[in-house]
């Protein structure tokens, strides 16, 4: 992460003025002095927000100006691969701005900004940056009084040994997981095992129940058998004596219907003649067709008509009375056919359960005994090849536990890398006339000694406990420099204080040698006059009502 540009206004002291500061490839000490609370902490504090939204030092709502509130933040960086990053971000009203080369970038899935920007923008851990990166002496535990547990944390981020925690706690899960399978295995080969030496006793006792329970419902179902055999059969003559008469009726419902269609035929006949006459003259020879003679024929064919129409009602309701009989057998026919199916069903199934009976109870000898024994066996020889199986599982486990624990791998690599950091600790002490001799253990440990004895950190003034602070956190950053290598800031707010002036010197030199070597913007943070030729820029802060403002001298 190369840090390009960052702006702030109405963070803590400050107010709506856009403080700016802009960063060249050049190295650069600068010096930020001004009087205890005028606000020159706060940049530190703006450079963090800016980049992962809070603060390593303040609770989120303890960051907006008390008046102005409004806090507003922008930092542009370029990634380890060359993208240009431009984070905007607002508290109370709270919001964030994620571009990417120019074009905004809203995240595909439900995670935080934060955590996106934490894990694949920055790739610089929070808490790595809150204690190198920007670092504030007089918030920051001092490293070497971190408890084990918060010092491996920090350690691992910074050599990417996290990756092998996330190892090893995968390898716990999966201990834990194969210890939770083999449980249930071995009770259920104890359970199984009491369970065959109970049943060659029960079981033939069983064996002989069972046979006397199927003799028993052997006789009950031929019981049963004989009356669904008499029954069917009477269901089957009910359904058959139906035949005859729907036979009968659906011959008179025929007939009727011819019937039926020769009335209507005849009547459509006269009425095609009485259509003749109604013309009054024949169509063929134009003859007059209203004499006495065709009248009488007419009358006869209105009277033949009349005679034919009156009966239609009376067909028509003798074919629905042989239509609604036909119904009504009908339906009786099925209801005794439905009968005699169901018991014919009843019969069927009476007669396969006296056959799977009678073949049970020849199959119910020592086979049925040695076959039920076999299937325990079979359980337990089963659950005996699952559990050497999971057996395995933990060994392997178990080594990848040992493997990937403190004392395994992470050890390994430690002890490539804690030689490393303490002969950069040896070479930095040298230059700050460190009196201690002071180097790290495989587990982080400090030994101090001196004169040859040993001696605990809080048996060191306040000054040497600085000065002892400062040299591991230069000597870290250096490691940090060589995983990332693109990062070109550092933030140091009053590390000199309680350090005497030859000291101060010393580390003011050093810091501007450490700036050089590694092209980094180094902000030293005092209250204190500090040597001003060794600076390359000086800011001033002050504070004037109630609010802080920066001048670049």
């Amino acid at each position: 992460m190369k840090i390009h540009e960052f702006s702030f206004r109405n963070i803590c002291s400050y107010g709506n003025k856009l403080q700016t500061f802009k960063f060249t490839d050049e190295p650069r000490l600068i010096l930020v002095q001004g009087k205890n609370g005028s606000g020159k902490s706060s940049i530190s504090d703006a450079l963090t927000v800016a980049i992962y939204g809070k603060s390593a030092i303040r609770k989120t709502k303890e960051i907006p100006n008390r008046i102005n509130k409004n806090a507003y933040t922008q930092i542009k960086f370029t990634t380890g691969n060359g993208r240009l990053i431009d984070i905007e971000r607002g508290l109370e009203p709270n919001f964030s701005k994620l571009s990417i080369d120019g074009a905004e970038y809203n995240l595909p899935d439900k995670r935080r900004v934060d955590d996106f920007i934490e894990d694949e923008l920055t790739k610089l851990p929070f808490n790595v940056f809150s204690n190198t990166i920007s670092l504030s002496v007089n918030d920051f535990k001092s490293f070497v009084k971190l408890s084990p547990a918060d010092k491996r944390q920090i350690i691992d981020k910074i050599f990417g040994l996290d990756i092998v925690n996330d190892m090893s706690k995968i390898a716990k899960e999966d201990t834990k997981k194969v210890r939770g399978e083999i449980t249930p295995l071995e009770s259920s080969i104890a359970s199984n095992q009491r369970l065959l030496e109970s049943s060659v006793n029960q079981l033939e006792n069983l064996k002989n129940e069972i046979q006397a329970t199927n003799t028993a419902r052997i006789e009950e179902l031929t019981g049963e058998l004989a009356k669904l055999v008499e029954s069917k059969e009477s269901a089957r003559v009910e359904a058959s004596s139906f035949t005859a008469k729907i036979s009968d009726l659906q011959i008179k419902v025929r007939t009727s219907r011819d019937d039926l269609t020769t009335i209507r035929a005849n009547v459509s006949e006269i009425q095609k003649k009485l259509d003749l006459y109604n013309k009054n003259k024949c169509p063929h020879c134009l003859s007059d067709l209203t004499d006495e003679i065709h009248g009488q024929i007419k009358e006869k064919l209105l009277k033949l008509k009349e005679t034919q129409e009156s009966s239609i009602p009376t067909v028509s309701q003798t074919i629905k009375g042989f239509e609604s009989s036909l119904s009504t057998i009908d339906s009786n026919q099925n209801i005794a056919k439905d009968k005699f199916y169901k018991i014919d069903a009843q019969l069927s199934a009476a007669k396969r359960e006296i056959q799977q009976l009678s073949q049970q109870g020849k199959q119910t000898s020592d086979k049925h005994l040695v076959e039920v024994i076999k299937n325990i066996e079979t359980e337990i020889n089963t659950a005996g090849i699952s559990l050497a199986s999971q057996s395995d599982k933990l060994k392997i486990s178990q080594e990848m536990e040992m493997i990937l624990s403190d004392n395994g791998m992470k050890r390994m690599l430690m002890s490539q890398i804690i030689p490393l950091l303490n002969k950069k600790i040896l070479k930095t002490a040298k230059v700050l006339e460190f009196k201690f001799a002071f180097e790290f253990d495989l587990e982080f440990n400090p030994i101090i000694t001196h004169l040859g004895m040993q001696v605990s950190p809080d048996s060191l003034s306040s000054g040497e406990q600085k000065k002892m602070n400062l040299i591991v956190l230069l000597c870290i950053l250096e490691l940090i420099k060589l995983k990332h290598n693109k990062v070109n800031l550092l933030f140091l707010d009053e590390v000199f204080s309680s350090l005497d002036v030859d000291s101060i010197f010393r580390v003011v030199d050093l810091l501007k040698t450490f700036s050089k070597k590694y092209n980094m913007t180094v902000f030293v943070i005092s209250h204190d006059p500090l040597p001003e030729e060794y600076f390359d820029t000086k800011i001033q802060v002050e504070n004037t009502d109630h609010f802080s403002d920066l001048t670049i001298i």
